[in-house]
């Protein structure tokens, strides 16, 4: 069943929402998450894969990284356009005039939590901490973060619909603009940050994800010469297909990611931020299991701690050395 006869409907649809530019958008949207994904895997895969000595390893990382990586792009993909369609579409229906600066107030709105966890996380570092200034700076930080999201929204939504209504030229240098960023922001995400705090590392891998979605969608559904692929995405029975196998792989891959612990812990490594801020986000306690495996259980001498992580039970009153 193919809901759109005319793949590029999405073009005009700008100008005139209905129920299947919103499919067109969601389906289009979980394919361009999901090849996204498979451009941060390779990208955390080929600063990753020379550190690790055995063939086997190697091949076993770039399948952990596809599984993980792969479905949750896919599914952060078609979530992201399905709610930005909806809310320009609602949006539209009341306010036609306003709808480029109105449609981002919700996406702020949502975002104001995080990113007033974000401002206590840059004010609290140890040098802001010690600043006599922290709380107005703190302040001043906390206003200005979701102002930013909101004009890099406005100007967002702006910039892309002038470029889904260009010439199929500029569509295709717009898409590799995008893609060029990706690539330098995962660059400089895995080399030139390498001690940048966590969730630091994590924002910048999302930015590498989003430019590469966007890049990916603008060059293989805004321009015909890719038309099969974007009637492919407007399938039901393709879509409903795609997300069960992207499902059934992402948990099979959750349930056995303890298999090979040296493919995890590259999974961890610093070069690979993707991979290690999803598994951080996912398990945030991941990050300090091996910390935790050091210290000495409770009962236990020093000394055997230290000279053994798994070790009988103690004596009463004596060393269990």
């Amino acid at each position: 069943m193919r809901l759109c006869s005319d793949p590029w409907s999405l073009e005009r649809g700008v100008e005139g929402m209905t129920w299947r530019v919103t499919w067109s958008a969601a389906s289009r949207g979980l394919a361009a998450g999901a090849l996204a994904g498979l451009w941060v895997a390779f990208a955390d895969y080929g600063a990753t894969w020379l550190w690790l000595p055995l063939p086997r390893d190697r091949l076993w990382l770039l399948l952990r990284l596809l599984a993980s990586l792969v479905p949750v792009g896919a599914l952060v993909g078609c979530v992201g356009a399905l709610l930005g369609v909806a809310a320009w579409r609602g949006l539209r229906a009341r306010w036609p005039s306003r709808v480029v600066w109105l449609w981002p107030l919700p996406f702020t709105l949502a975002a104001l939590a995080p990113l007033t966890w974000l401002t206590r996380m840059l004010c609290s570092g140890g040098t802001m901490s010690r600043l006599a200034q922290r709380y107005p700076l703190e302040l001043g930080l906390g206003l200005l973060l979701p102002c930013a999201l909101y004009l890099t929204l406005v100007l967002a939504g702006s910039a892309g619909r002038r470029v889904l209504l260009a010439s199929e030229s500029h569509k295709l240098r717009a898409a590799l603009a995008l893609l060029v960023a990706a690539f330098l922001l995962g660059k400089l995400n895995q080399t030139l940050l390498p001690n940048l705090y966590d969730y630091l590392h994590a924002l910048l891998a999302m930015a590498a994800w989003t430019a590469a979605a966007l890049g990916l969608a603008l060059a293989g559904f805004a321009t015909r010469r890719f038309a099969r692929l974007g009637v492919l995405s407007e399938r039901v029975s393709a879509v409903a297909v795609t997300f069960l196998v992207l499902l059934v792989v992402s948990v099979a891959n959750a349930r056995t990611l303890d298999q090979n612990l040296n493919v995890r812990v590259a999974m961890f490594d610093a070069r690979s931020p993707t991979s290690r801020a999803l598994l951080i986000g996912v398990d945030p306690t991941c990050a300090s299991s091996k910390s935790r495996a050091r210290a000495p259980r409770a009962g236990f001498c020093s000394r055997c701690a230290r000279r053994s992580a798994v070790c009988p039970p103690p004596r009463a009153r004596t060393c269990c050395w």
